[in-house]
């Protein structure tokens, strides 16, 4: 007896690879791109094109870079992993961490907006003192401006 499971995430992701094969792109050196594939948590294994010549620490070669496959639904891959792994218990632990981690990115989300808040206010208080700064300078301008042509009425008279 064989039993299928499926799974469907309701963010709408499609993972949308194709099994068509495309051109091997030529990177900005004249050369055939290298696929690759990155291995960072925003983007796990995502293949993408890149410099062949590329070296981080020589700096060789150019800054080529073409994405092969689109975005990856994290949740979907995480969602897949779990039910090949035949492991039911995981998936309920899995979707409480989940939760759990969306709960605290609002608070995160919320903090950072009040953070934003207090910066804007902080922000508008120093453009309004630069403001009353530069208004002081163009009268302590204007007022040097009298004060010479004063010194300059007055030298006038006494040379006189």
């Amino acid at each position: 007896m064989t039993s299928t499971i499926s799974t469907s995430s309701s963010t709408g992701c499609d993972d949308g690879v194709s099994n068509e094969v495309l051109p091997q792109p030529l990177c900005k050196c004249g050369i055939p791109a290298k696929l690759r594939t990155s291995m960072t948590s925003g983007n796990p294994r995502r293949r993408f094109y890149g410099c062949q010549q590329y070296n981080k620490t020589t700096q060789v070669g150019c800054d080529f870079f073409q994405w092969l496959d689109p975005p990856v639904c994290i949740e979907k891959m995480l969602r897949e992993e779990i039910v090949s792994s035949g492991d039911v218990k995981d998936v309920a632990e899995v979707i409480r961490m989940l939760n759990s981690m969306d709960k605290q990115m609002e608070r995160v989300v919320e903090h950072q907006k009040k953070i934003d808040d207090q910066f804007q206010r902080v922000l508008d208080q120093i453009k309004l003192v630069d403001a009353q700064l530069r208004c002081h300078i163009a009268k302590e301008n204007r007022l040097k401006a009298i004060m010479i042509g004063v010194l300059v009425i007055v030298f006038g008279f006494v040379r006189c």
